[in-house]
């Protein structure tokens, strides 16, 4: 009987052990994904704040050929 409880016991800290191990294997899985949208994230801002500037760029240089084309009227 005592070796039932045993093996039952066992089995129990087996099946812990085994839960726990497959619930960090989902964390770290949800911790890499975290930081693969993190990091693209990072790069669209990255890339937006280029486009922006581009174009202020290109405002800016359009405006100044429209002054000059105003002037030399």
């Amino acid at each position: 009987m005592f070796t039932s409880i045993i093996n039952a016991v066992i089995a129990l800290m087996t099946s812990l052990t085994t839960t726990a191990s497959a619930a960090n294997k989902v964390a770290l899985a949800l911790d890499n994904l975290a930081t693969v949208a993190e990091q693209t994230s990072a790069g669209y801002v990255d890339e937006a704040k280029a486009d922006r500037e581009i174009a202020q760029l290109t405002r800016a240089a359009e405006r100044a050929k429209k002054l000059k084309e105003l002037q030399a009227q």
